[in-house]
């Protein structure tokens, strides 16, 4: 089983010190989210060229040598 994170404010780019909400300017738990959520990035190890929006595309950073299992610091996630 594969465990997997929530869109929740814990997770959001708008979380900033002492879980207080940047755009709303409340202070959040871990259970909240609103429609302003941004998700964080994370890389995991399952990230590399294989699942990256811009394999074998001409934003690709590096297509000569973009193959699976790679991961470049132009990773976006799918």
């Amino acid at each position: 089983m594969e465990i997997k994170t929530l869109n929740s404010c814990i997770n959001c780019d708008n979380l900033m010190a002492g879980n207080m909400c940047s755009v709303n300017n409340v202070k959040v738990t871990f259970n909240q989210t609103c429609e302003s959520f941004d998700a964080r990035f994370v890389i995991h190890k399952n990230s590399d060229c294989g699942n990256c929006v811009k394999h074998e595309q001409t934003s690709c950073a590096h297509p000569s040598t973009a193959v699976e299992g790679m991961l470049c610091t132009s990773y976006a996630a799918v």
